[in-house]
Formats: structure tokens, sequence, C-alpha cells
């Protein structure tokens, strides 16, 4: 399977933003920076009421080297459950030019298995 062009053709960053009642989606880029820029832009007409607020970037990774390093270790706990890695970190809208990113606490990882891949198709 080509990871490569799966995390390619869905982009690397994702931006969202939560309000009431749903998630909205910002952005979306290979580009960390570029994907930053193009969630601010959206959020530009309304960013005066939005700073302090929390936003979400997900991160899609290839982890397919250390998942198969990992199964192949005999008596070892499989920490790494698949190829690709979706990690959640937490922003704030600083001002009308920044966010801030923090990794979130405790477990913000899910690890997508050729399984999940077989079943999309």
């Amino acid at each position: 399977m080509d990871y490569k062009k799966i995390i390619e053709e869905n982009k690397k960053y994702h931006y969202f933003i939560i309000s009431t009642n749903k998630i909205i989606f910002l952005s979306s880029s290979n580009d960390k920076s570029e994907a930053k820029q193009l969630a601010l832009k959206k959020l530009n007409p309304n960013i005066d009421k939005l700073i302090g607020k929390k936003i979400f970037l997900l991160k899609l990774k290839i982890v397919y080297n250390a998942f198969i390093k990992q199964s192949q270790k005999k008596n070892s706990l499989n920490l790494i459950g698949g190829p690709i890695n979706i990690s959640i970190e937490r922003g704030l809208i600083v001002n009308e030019n920044k966010i801030k990113n923090e990794k979130e606490g405790g477990n913000s990882n899910i690890y997508l298995s050729d399984k999940y891949f077989m079943e999309a198709q």
C-alpha cells in the first residue's frame, strides 16, 4: 500500500475549531505554516471574537518503518497499531496573526491499520 500517496492526497495538517454545536473545518495543507495561515484567513472576519478560543490541529504521519520493526520483535507489546499516525494538538488563537499549538496531555495518537484502508475502499 502506498502510504505516502494517502498522506499527500489527504494532506498532513488539518485545522478545526469547535463551536457550541458543531466542529468546523478550517484548513488543510502539506505545509504546516500554510495550513495555519489558511485557518487564520478563514477566521479573519470574526477573529476579534475568537481570540482566546481553542483550535485543534490534526497531523498525519507515516510510521510504517517503526510499525514493521516493532511487529518483528518477539515478546514485545505493540505500541504502534498501524502504519499511519494521527496526532492531535490543541491550539490557542493568540491574535489575528498567531496560533499557539500545544500537545494534548495523555494519549493523543490514533493509528490507522491496513484493515481500515481495506474497509474504506
